[in-house]
């Protein structure tokens, strides 16, 4: 667990959990890989088996709550401290530019920003998120592009409105 526990955390506030909701399903995902770790672990690598379990849950708790739209997050969740070396206005563009893009993936589909997640944030190999979300191999790689497009349409938009605020 506590080799696990930074990266299944992160995954739920990325997914868009309400933060009033993460502790509870960080406690729900760790106590179905204890139930499922009586019966065995999988013969392959652990972390798919873990983030699969962890992208059912986040599903679930979607399902239950019946909620298809945007969530919020917490703005400081995932973000680092800046270094003594950096400028303030600098470490202020790099938060505002981290927020932009948490709002931004919180927007996206739920399947699209699983696959995000597992890929490009946690950094899963493709064919390990395939298994951890149990789609084929080309849907996750679509739901990859896809996702990585809207942000940067949303990135381009708001370039060219910083642009005209600007001007």
């Amino acid at each position: 667990m506590q080799s696990y526990a930074n990266p299944i955390y992160g995954y739920l506030v990325r997914s868009g959990i309400r933060p009033a909701d993460r502790d509870d399903l960080f406690q729900q995902v760790f106590e179905k890989v204890h139930r499922a770790s009586l019966r065995g672990l999988p013969d392959g690598p652990v972390r798919p088996w873990l983030f699969t379990i962890a992208a059912n849950t986040v599903r679930d708790a979607f399902r239950r709550a019946k909620v298809r739209s945007i969530v919020e997050l917490d703005d400081t969740a995932g973000h680092a401290e800046p270094s003594d070396d950096v400028r303030p206005d600098q470490a202020a563009e790099h938060e505002e530019e981290l927020s932009f893009l948490d709002q931004e993936i919180a927007k996206l589909p739920l399947d699209q920003r699983e696959a995000l997640l597992l890929c490009a944030v946690e950094g899963l190999p493709l064919a390990d998120a395939a298994v951890a979300l149990d789609v084929p191999l080309n849907t996750l790689k679509t739901r990859v592009r896809r996702a990585r497009g809207a942000l940067a349409v949303a990135a381009q938009r708001r370039r060219a409105m910083q642009e005209r605020e600007g001007a």
